[in-house]
């Protein structure tokens, strides 16, 4: 029967997708704290670098991390990409976040 197989991919499907959500979900967390870190008035892209990592250290859902800030004239891009562990065999879906913030500035009044 086709019955229990078919049942069993299906529960693996959703915990494959559920797992993807959540690896978003930090995927995008870390790409926010790193803009937001890196554009701080006085900080620097590896500051905001460094915050990324910290929080994907504790990410158990995804593996392989790749976080990139760039600062540009006067903006500050953080890119965070991951590939989600794999529970379906052959299925190895990743997450990809980016979060642009202008760079702070100080304005004497």
């Amino acid at each position: 029967m086709l019955v229990v197989p078919v049942a069993m991919l299906v529960v693996a499907v959703g915990v494959q997708l559920a797992l993807w959500a959540v690896a978003g979900e930090a995927a995008q967390l870390a790409a926010d704290q790193a803009a937001m870190t890196a554009s701080a008035l006085g900080a620097s892209a590896s500051q905001g670098q460094a915050v990324a990592q910290r929080i994907l250290q504790r990410s158990a859902v995804a593996g392989h991390w790749t976080v990139q800030v760039v600062e540009d004239g006067g903006t500050v891009a953080a890119e965070v990409e991951g590939r989600v562990a794999s529970v379906v065999p052959g299925w190895f879906p990743t997450v990809q976040a980016v979060r642009r913030e202008p760079r702070a500035h100080f304005r004497p009044g």
